[in-house]
């Protein structure tokens, strides 16, 4: 068949793909990893805060913190555009959470196609595929988040100050990056690549629409601060860092990795991408590609300096993949154009990582972690499309691995699951995981509004009491004797909640994670005569479901007890 020469297509070697096939493999690409955006669902607790707080704000009619916000200072955007999706659209605060997120995500990876697009002068859909090997890039779609949304205003602006020269676009993009510190102002440490961007070879002229496109920011950021409230983060920026600081997440967890850090690198950065990362740097090396490769370097620099050490999510590591995947891109710019010994000796390469980590599933059985393969937890590995087979290891960190085609060792960051292996499945997995989420949240709802006691006695775990609280709320219920703040660490607390013909007693406590006695001391020193225990976490759930006086299964995360 001969193609219509008016088609536009790019070549690889012998290989002509034209447009129409680009953008059929676009519609598949994107519905496929789309599939983990549903259902919309309750899944990370911080989620929680931002719809309870939606919550408060509604019944007052005052946009500002209230005790159920959750760091309403550093993103009062979300706020606003959850409540206003809410409004004008006509759906729940969870739905129109769950959409923006979403939404917003997928806007960011077609935007940063784009700016790869345009930085390295490669087809839209070969810069969209260098995205989509960071796992990162559609795992952020998957569950409710202010990220997506600051990236999503943050990439419009570098477009923007990228593709022209008017003094108009300057001050658009001003206001952009305003919109995006808005919604989570963490964001605001890559801004100093504009100068870079902005597209004029004199450096005093980059500076001076750098420095309007600045002024233009601080202008808007100042007025929306002022609009929301929330101009504490300005004055703790101004002091040295404030929220900006990442304080509360220099934290480690003991969870399959040494810290919530290497769990997050290694969901987002898999070997594939960090070959094809050297490949393109090299690259940039030997073409002396200088103002790409500073697009590539400061942003990686200011990551370096400001962010890796308090990274615990894949979500911390959004904004910096357009840049990161730079030399991804390049790499199969240069692919597309090598003759055919070298196109063939780089799919030598490449392939079997892709094979190794993006379609094989690895799953590690560890004896530390003995819940991991539970039906009742959320680290299970799902879903298997064929088992491979299981070899034994005589290692005292390992005591088997199975290999499969489906999803491999799941990766629990601080607020979401990543894929260790099996990276292909990811949005299978999620779709899996989010409607085992949404059984657990009800099952809560459902007991706290289907008990026909007058008195409810709960009791949790530190990390738990905050989704439970927040449940409460959205559930009709009012604290009587609320703390100084919402989520305390460290503190044991007994709340009191009410509702017309019913009251709820939750006990906040400090259960140990290292000693299963202990744990189970924990329990037995509660004094209700019944009382419900919520085991938020994997391992809170292998202790209930090890003890063995006798309990109630409600739900994988609620067991009744009775004293005998």
């Amino acid at each position: 068949m001969v193609l219509n020469q008016k088609v536009n297509f790019f070549r690889m070697g012998s290989v002509k793909i034209p447009h129409y096939l680009e953008g059929l493999c676009m519609v598949l690409l994107f519905g496929y990893f789309s599939i983990g955006v549903f259902p919309f669902a309750l899944y990370e607790t911080d989620a929680l805060g931002v719809i309870a707080g939606c919550k408060k704000i509604l019944e007052t009619g005052r946009f500002e913190e209230n005790y159920y916000t959750y760091n309403f200072q550093t993103q009062p955007g979300i706020y606003f555009w959850v409540i206003t999706i809410h409004k004008v659209v006509q759906i729940s605060l969870v739905t129109a959470y769950s959409a923006i997120s979403a939404l917003f995500g997928i806007g960011f990876v077609l935007l940063s196609a784009y700016f790869l697009s345009r930085c390295i002068r490669v087809s839209f859909f070969v810069s969209t595929v260098s995205l989509f090997i960071f796992q990162e890039v559609y795992s952020a779609w998957y569950y409710m988040n202010s990220a997506t949304g600051a990236a999503f205003f943050m990439m419009a602006a570098f477009v923007l100050i990228l593709s022209g020269n008017r003094p108009i676009r300057f001050i658009v993009s001003g206001i952009l990056l305003a919109l995006s510190a808005w919604t989570r102002f963490d964001v605001i440490i890559l801004f100093p690549v504009i100068i870079i961007l902005v597209p004029h070879k004199s450096i005093w002229v980059k500076f001076i629409r750098a420095a309007i496109t600045f002024f233009t920011f601080l202008v808007a950021i100042f007025i929306l601060c002022y609009l929301s409230n929330a101009t504490n983060v300005l004055l703790e920026a101004m002091n040295g860092g404030g929220s900006l600081s990442f304080v509360d997440n220099q934290k480690t967890a003991s969870s399959f990795f040494t810290s919530q850090f290497i769990r997050a690198f290694a969901g987002c950065f898999s070997i594939l991408s960090l070959v094809l990362i050297a490949w393109g740097l090299w690259l940039l090396k030997i073409n002396k590609d200088i103002r790409v490769f500073f697009i590539f370097l400061v942003p990686v620099f200011l990551f370096l300096l400001f962010i890796a050490k308090h990274v615990v999510a894949g979500k911390h590591l959004l904004y910096y993949i357009p840049f990161f995947a730079i030399p991804v891109t390049y790499t199969f710019k240069w692919f597309i154009t090598a003759n055919f010994s070298k196109r063939l000796t780089f799919i030598g390469i490449v392939l079997p990582f892709f094979l190794l980590q993006y379609v094989l599933g690895i799953r590690v059985s560890l004896p530390s972690h003995p819940y991991v393969n539970e039906p009742y937890v959320s680290v299970k590995p799902e879903p298997t499309i064929f088992s491979l087979g299981t070899i034994n290891v005589p290692l005292n960190v390992a005591d088997s691995i199975t290999f499969v085609i489906g999803c491999g060792t799941k990766l629990s960051t601080s607020d979401e699951m990543l894929l260790s292996s099996g990276i292909l499945f990811s949005p299978l997995m999620w779709y899996k995981l989010k409607q085992e989420s949404q059984v657990e949240y009800n099952s809560i709802s459902e007991l706290i509004n289907s008990t026909n006691e007058d008195t409810l006695h709960m009791t949790t775990s530190q990390g738990g009491v905050y989704p439970v609280k927040n449940l409460l709320y959205l559930n009709g219920f009012t604290l009587t004797n609320p703390e100084n703040k919402l989520y305390v660490w460290g503190l044991d607390y007994t709340y009191k909640w009410r509702k017309p013909g019913k009251v709820i007693i939750v006990d906040q406590a400090t259960y140990p994670k290292d000693s299963y006695a202990k744990y189970v001391t924990k329990i037995r020193e509660n004094k209700a005569d019944v009382f419900t225990h919520i085991a938020f976490f994997d391992w809170e759930r292998w202790y209930v479901n090890q003890y063995s006086q006798p309990h109630k299964k409600i739900s994988n995360v609620a067991y009744q007890f009775a004293k005998r």
